[in-house]
């Protein structure tokens, strides 16, 4: 099984919001309860929502294809919470990274996130900020496999 990486397009937004969708149930059922993930996961807003990211200006956005179905996705860009750029000394931010239950562990997501900070890096961000839940142990292995250093977590409503 082939795997492709490219530059996410506006054409993208519907896969990329059904691969953001399912991979909420998979990886956070247990850490949220059903009725924020539900919220979170309709696909019309998420499609909405990835239709108006990738018309807009995209520093960086990249999906991970098999046999021509995106199966995972990451995008970055600036730091969108000044402060806490301040606080961090990070101009940049891993906005996203997520893949279909079946494409983890295969090195998808190192693929993914090494495209994403490239593009960061070029756009002139020395630090990068990333985000995850409490409780998301895997992620947080993930990133410090990638030389994340750990601050705190952050916990959803």
């Amino acid at each position: 099984m082939e795997l492709t990486y490219r530059a996410a397009t506006l054409d993208d937004a519907a896969g990329i919001a059904r691969v953001h969708c399912e991979s909420w149930w998979s990886t956070y059922r247990g850490l949220l309860a059903d009725a924020v993930i539900r919220d979170r996961t309709d696909f019309d807003k998420r499609l909405h929502g990835w239709q108006s990211i990738l018309s807009g200006d995209v520093q960086s956005a990249w999906v991970a294809l098999r046999e021509d179905a995106i199966i995972g996705f990451a995008n970055g860009g600036a730091v969108q919470d000044t402060a806490v750029a301040t606080e961090d000394d990070c101009s940049g931010q891993l906005y996203a990274l997520y893949l279909v239950e079946s494409a983890q562990r295969l090195g998808v997501g190192s693929a993914l996130l090494a495209r994403v900070l490239d593009d960061l890096r070029a756009a002139g961000h020395a630090r990068v900020r990333v985000e995850v839940l409490e409780g998301n142990l895997p992620a947080i292995r993930f990133y410090e496999k990638h030389g994340a250093a750990y601050r705190r977590t952050i916990a959803l409503p």
